[in-house]
């Protein structure tokens, strides 16, 4: 290293070794844990005690009350906690919520608990399990994605299993059992009628079960990191990232009812050109192999498009109507560059 590069690097670790003296950080965490009102009302509670690695949140008021929840207003109860173990770097996180709909008179909740035990390898196991009112597309336009039309019952169960397998190769195996039911049998509300209009009739279709495999894997090419005690931390890769998926749903196991094999890959970049400004793109395409037995509820959703309202270029478009899905093979592009003013900045007026 050269004079100044040592300079540096003494320096980085002077501020380091501060950061971490107990008493710095009881003070930070001191002003980190002060409750306000406007933590209460929009921002949420959170606290946190790094001297015993425990940090917890509460929802917001906000987020609580669910005024276009299922049959009406619904209130929601949901926080996170985790504990961190200084002398092993492991993570335990846990997450949930419980909601409660007046004019159904029904209790629904959802939560999950994961523990990273080998953080050189990011090594985790994560258990699921809930009753709840889920989405059939998570990613709807605007005008759908409160609407009836888009919800269903899950009671459900799953364990996934994640890790590094080699230097910016990621590898998740999730394994899922749902029960899925519709809710046209509930109690609707009025005024959901009247904001989404034709859209807001539930989905009929018969009540069924299903087991499915996700493998997921992720490879990030001239993947950068160092590593910190037992943990591994990444700071960067230089090349578009590369993402795989395949889902199985299995026949018979658990009284499953569903059969079919779904792949898909995406490649994405973020890239900035000298003076030019930033883009980023995306090519993704995938495909049903197997469809023996596939439900609606299944099928490959794509964010809808609504009228006057443009959303992220790059995971959507805006000309297919408020709800798209498919069965069929598909393959999509997207991208978007930012000038940063290159051009505009040189029109008068407009450039202030």
């Amino acid at each position: 290293l050269t004079s100044l590069e040592l300079k540096y690097k003494v320096e980085c670790d002077s501020l380091q070794k501060r950061y971490d003296d107990p008493k710095i950080q009881a003070k930070a965490d001191s002003a980190f844990n002060k409750i306000t009102f406007w933590d209460v009302t929009l921002s949420g509670v959170a606290w946190r005690n790094r001297a015993k690695g425990t940090a917890y949140y509460i929802n917001p008021l906000i987020a609580q009350a669910n005024v276009f929840g299922i049959g009406g207003y619904r209130h929601k109860f949901g926080g996170s906690f985790s504990q961190y173990f200084k002398s092993n770097d492991f993570v335990l996180d846990t997450d949930g919520y419980i909601d409660y709909g007046f004019a159904n008179k029904d209790v629904r909740g959802k939560g999950g608990i994961g523990l990273t035990y080998y953080p050189k390898k990011f090594v985790r196991t994560y258990i699921r399990f809930g009753d709840y009112y889920d989405m059939i597309n998570t990613f709807s336009s605007f005008s759908t994605v409160f609407s009836r039309s888009n919800y269903v019952r899950a009671k459900m169960y799953s364990i996934e299993q994640r890790m590094e397998v080699v230097n910016g190769l990621y590898a998740s195996l999730t394994f899922e059992f749902c029960d899925q039911i519709p809710i046209n049998n509930l109690v609707q509300d009025g005024l959901s009628d009247q904001l989404f209009g034709d859209v807001n009739n539930p989905v009929e279709f018969q009540r069924y079960k299903k087991s499915e495999f996700n493998l997921n894997i992720q490879w990030r090419p001239g993947q950068t990191y160092y590593f910190k005690k037992n943990r591994k931390v990444v700071t960067g890769f230089k090349y578009p990232e590369f993402k795989f998926n395949y889902r199985k749903g299995v026949p018979k196991m658990f009284g499953s009812e569903v059969n079919f094999d779904y792949i898909e890959l995406k490649i994405h970049d973020d890239y900035q050109l000298p003076r030019l400004g930033t883009g980023s793109w995306t090519v993704q395409g995938g495909a049903f192999v197997n469809k023996t037995n596939l439900r609606l509820l299944e099928y490959k959703y794509f964010r809808g498009s609504d009228p006057f309202f443009f959303s992220d270029p790059t995971k959507s478009f805006q000309l297919l109507g408020p709800v798209f899905s498919t069965t069929h093979p598909y393959l999509r592009a997207n991208y978007i560059h930012h000038f940063n003013g290159l051009i505009l900045n040189k029109i008068p007026l407009i450039n202030r």
